[in-house]
């Protein structure tokens, strides 16, 4: 909607994005959080019951490749 078109960026435009930057800024810091504070647990618990622990950075390029495609 703003690169296309010619003329000024409604203001409603920009309130939704600075809505969703927001938005987004929050989830990754929790996404960050989880995986320092409780992923750690969650993968000693898996492999106290003989479970493959979980392999976010492996997850993450996954999913970063897939998006660049």
């Amino acid at each position: 909607m703003v690169e296309g078109g010619d003329r000024a960026v409604p203001a409603q435009a920009i309130a939704v994005y600075e809505e969703s930057s927001r938005r987004v800024k929050l989830g990754i810091a929790e996404w960050a959080k989880f995986k320092e504070t409780k992923l750690p647990q969650l993968n000693q618990q898996l492999r106290e019951g003989s479970l493959a622990p979980i392999a976010i950075s492996e997850i993450e390029q996954e999913v970063e490749f897939l998006m660049s495609r």
